[in-house]
């Protein structure tokens, strides 16, 4: 039994550094987060997120502006949060608590499966108010839980402390190759993808509807959803989408942009597709631009064993690294090329193992970066390729310089990619 929570006052940081922590973790994640929704500038209520398949919108407190009140609904927690937390128990590797406060006091099923949890072999973290009831007594009391105070003076070095805590408890990390989603990151990605000047993931979906003519009430898993890519324009189109992906980050991209758009028949994982059960299968499944998502066999006969229809597999053509023209950068700061774990042989001879009916195509689209100026660029690719001295600052200056065009008052650094789509066919 391993319970770890921080608590502190309101504001100071708290679920920013669990959410820091949680994007390092290479574990499926279940539980709940609660969240405040406004309406404009105004606070009208809080509601109760799952972090088991993404579903929102569970009233627990609604704010009344005329008589500055709060309305508080135990309720949620005693039915749709004890299933959330049941469900995390049997198919999730870390439940997520964030956070435990006052309302909870009056919701006594709540705290037994909460209870339940604190007692499980699962690592749990989360966060408690900073009160006192009987509830929050309980959890700083137990000899299995550690609890830790979060201020000014030490949310920055914190981080380092709650890691090394969580590898004594063998709490598998993620390895430094793995790209995480900053907060830069998603909003470089997401405004590339947005720009009208950008083909990604339109070529696709295009492809895709050559085989189906429509997508109203398609079961969708999207693998390695990334800030969700393809679920968003699936979702449009009427499907209904799984988006799993390893990153907590992205996922909670995922979970902002469905509350914000009002979007249903949509679920969303954090974990690595490989490591949970699926409760259903899925008419297509799709892998994009997930290197290590189906190249080991058993992984593809996992993915075919949950998938009706179609799988589409879409990754790089090339062995290395060129997005942004990324080769020729490294070869001018003096660092060996970057080369995809993805490989097409290794793919075409599980599928051919398999005795898998599938279609190969090699498809080049845009998916160029646009700028409001040059220190953004800079920013842009500084972050990206993790570029920190002087020397490699100045060398980078250059390349974006030779790079970059001014197109309708935008500064854009033209980028291809060139990729292939595998199509297999399932249904006979």
């Amino acid at each position: 039994m391993h319970n770890l929570f921080l608590t502190g006052r309101v504001k100071v940081g708290k679920t920013t550094l669990l959410n820091n922590i949680l994007e390092k973790l290479d574990n499926s994640i279940g539980g709940f987060t609660t969240e405040p929704v406004f309406k404009g500038q105004k606070l009208t209520n809080f509601q109760l997120i799952s972090l088991y398949d993404g579903s929102y919108g569970y009233d627990i407190g609604r704010i009344d502006s005329m008589e500055n009140k709060r309305q508080e609904y135990t309720k949620i927690f005693d039915n749709e949060g004890v299933d959330i937390l049941k469900k995390s128990l049997k198919d999730r590797e870390i439940i997520v608590m964030d956070e435990i406060g006052v309302i909870e006091s009056q919701a006594f099923k709540f705290q037994n499966i909460i209870k339940k949890a604190l007692d499980s072999p699962k690592v749990v973290i989360g966060v408690l108010k900073k009160a006192e009831n009987d509830f929050l007594d309980y959890i700083k009391e137990r000899e299995d839980t550690v609890v830790i105070e979060v201020t000014e003076n030490n949310r920055d070095i914190l981080e380092n402390k709650l890691i090394d805590i969580l590898k004594k408890w063998d709490i598998k990390l993620k390895t430094r190759s793995f790209m995480g989603w900053s907060k830069e990151n998603k909003k470089f990605y997401n405004e590339a993808l947005e720009h009208p000047g950008n083909r990604y993931p339109q070529v696709f979906i295009e492809e895709m509807k050559k085989d189906i003519n429509k997508f109203k009430n398609i079961k969708v898993l999207d693998i390695g959803a990334g800030t969700g890519v393809f679920t968003f324009p699936l979702l449009h189109e009427g499907a209904e989408v799984t988006a799993v992906d390893s990153s907590f980050s992205a996922c909670q991209s995922i979970r902002e942009k469905a509350i914000t758009k009002k979007v249903n028949k949509m679920k969303c994982i954090v974990s690595d597709w490989t490591k949970i059960n699926y409760e259903e299968k899925y008419d297509i499944a799709i892998c994009a631009f997930c290197s290590n998502g189906v190249e080991d066999k058993s992984y593809l006969e996992k993915l075919i064993k949950y998938t009706k229809d179609r799988i589409y597999i879409i990754n790089y053509k090339q062995k290395h690294h060129k997005n942004f023209k990324s080769d020729e950068l490294y070869s001018n700061i003096g660092r060996k090329p970057k080369k995809h774990s993805f490989t097409k042989k290794n793919i075409f001879k599980n599928l051919d193992e398999l005795k898998c009916n599938y279609s190969y195509k090699e498809i080049k689209f845009p998916f160029s970066q646009y700028f409001k100026s040059f220190d953004e660029a800079k920013n842009f690719f500084y972050n990206h390729f993790n570029i920190e001295s002087e020397k490699e600052k100045k060398i980078t200056d250059e390349f974006i310089k030779e790079n970059l065009k001014e197109v309708k008052n935008e500064l854009v650094f033209p980028n291809y990619r060139e990729s292939i789509m595998i199509n297999v066919k399932l249904s006979k």
